[in-house]
């Protein structure tokens, strides 16, 4: 429920075994995630509106991209291009483009997964 599998540290840490994964989640009330994985560490984690308060074991090694995709990395809050700035350092990450097309043309499959404690 609400929708923060796909960022959830538990979910995401054993599903990037033997591989890369990106995810970013943003809710109602603006707080975010961004998380990039690489088979089973966590490499950078961050919200996209702090983008100057990144945790991981990586958290610098993207800073370049981070600025040349838009994040102010600041201390204040990026009230700027935060949330295309973070669909960009995931194409970066990924080479997965997001393109209005892609995402109206697409198929969307939905459903439940028990929460582990």
């Amino acid at each position: 429920m609400n929708g923060h599998l796909g960022v959830n540290r538990k979910a995401i840490v054993p599903l990037s075994a033997g591989t890369r994964l990106v995810s970013h989640s943003r809710n109602v009330n603006a707080v975010g995630c961004f998380h990039w994985v690489e088979d089973g560490e966590i490499r950078l984690s961050f919200d996209p509106l702090f983008p100057s308060l990144r945790h991981g074991s990586a958290p610098d090694e993207l800073v370049e991209t981070m600025r040349q995709v838009g994040f102010d990395l600041g201390d204040d809050i990026d009230r700027g291009i935060h949330d295309k700035a973070a669909f960009a350092l995931a194409e970066h990450l990924t080479g997965v483009k997001l393109t209005p097309q892609s995402l109206e043309g697409s198929t969307y499959l939905c459903g439940l997964a028990p929460r582990s404690r």
